[in-house]
């Protein structure tokens, strides 16, 4: 029988309690249970305007074997490059994060390991036990991604970004983005930051073959001028 809300309102303050536990440096950033799922966020400031959270979610998904499954994102975030952004989309992205990324196969990539595993999934009536260990071995993987990048401060904030930009796949981050591109740029990458740019135009111009893009008329346009502004920032000419 499908579970009702108090279910997963259940498992989340379960889990976050587990979490808390694990995580005693990390500070509360969020919470959300639903009517097939729940998920929260933990957060630890870096430097001023640099910091990373940790997105967990449990969540019902029609290809999951069991029940459930668990899976947990990094993402972080840089005032700096937000401003960067916000000038290539212009409009405001105060708000979003400049890189993230799955933990469970940026931390396979980093021990060597091809990523073969599934995510960890569970029956509605497994123990809040079995929930711990799972969520003990993602915490793990997360202090394995800040010991690779050398600690927990600026320096190895940008080391860890720079290595998921440049490893998109291995790491399990979504697409290039424009915000991928100006932390590129403000961490000096230059080479990387063109390169990011060149497959950020590669992807809009796969999509614009699709004609369901038709009903935006402006969108090709807009693209042009983003596109512009991104080159100028990095000292790209502009495509002809």
């Amino acid at each position: 029988m499908k579970p009702r809300k108090p279910y997963w309102v259940e498992r989340m303050n379960a889990a976050r309690k587990a979490w808390a536990a694990l995580r005693p440096g990390d500070r509360p950033a969020g919470r959300r249970p639903t009517a097939g799922g729940f998920s929260f966020s933990t957060k630890r400031r870096v430097a001023p305007g640099v910091r990373w959270e940790a997105y967990v979610q449990g969540h019902r998904f029609f290809w999951v074997e069991k029940d459930w499954e668990l899976r947990v994102r990094l993402y972080l975030y840089d005032r700096e490059v937000a401003a960067l952004d916000s000038l290539a989309q212009g409009g405001d992205r105060s708000m979003m994060s400049c890189v993230s990324f799955d933990v469970l196969t940026a931390g396979d990539f980093l021990e060597g390991r091809d990523r073969a595993g599934a995510m960890p999934e569970f029956s509605f009536e497994a123990t809040d036990e079995e929930v711990f260990e799972q969520l003990a071995a993602y915490s793990h993987r997360i202090d394995l991604l800040w010991r690779f990048a050398g600690g927990n401060d600026l320096a190895a904030f940008r080391k860890l970004a720079v290595s998921v930009m440049r490893n998109t796949d291995s790491f399990g981050s979504f697409p290039t983005g424009t915000e991928m591109i100006c932390a590129a740029w403000a961490y000096g990458e230059p080479e990387l930051a063109a390169r990011l740019l060149e497959a950020y135009e590669a992807q809009w111009e796969e999509k614009l073959q699709d004609r369901a893009y038709d009903v935006l008329p402006n969108l090709r346009a807009d693209l042009q001028a983003e596109f512009s502004r991104l080159r100028g920032m990095i000292g790209l000419p502009s495509k002809a």
